[in-house]
Formats: C-alpha cells, structure tokens, sequence
C-alpha cells in the first residue's frame, strides 16, 4: 500500500497551538487516493527535527511521487 509522510511541527515559543500539528494529528490514518497518510509530529529543536524526519523516511518508506 502508498503511503504518505506527512510533518507538523510542535507548538513552539509562547505559541500553544501549531495549526500544522493539528493537521497531521488529523489526517494520520486517513486514506487519499489509495494511499495512506502517516504524520509525525517534530520537535522544533533543530538538530532534532532533522533526525526525526530522516527517522520517520527510513522507518515508513513512504511512496515516491514519481
């Protein structure tokens, strides 16, 4: 089965809701098209952030567009 990887980035500063966040909470599961949709929530630390999408890419292997 597809899938796609969709990100939202954490709540960050003074800021307690991200609307990105919300979306990929929301849609996680979902099926668009015949593909299903897998969110991850990053943290918005830097470094981090960078590690848990290259993470989330090898774990799912979520389906190319082309």
């Amino acid at each position: 089965m597809r899938s796609v990887l969709l990100t939202g980035f954490e709540a960050f500063g003074a800021t307690p809701v991200n609307p990105a966040e919300q979306v990929a909470r929301y849609l996680d599961g979902e099926d668009v098209n015949g593909a299903t949709i897998v969110s991850r929530i990053v943290p918005n630390t830097y470094f981090t952030c960078i590690e848990v999408v290259k993470a989330a890419v090898a774990e799912l292997q979520p389906t190319s567009s082309s």
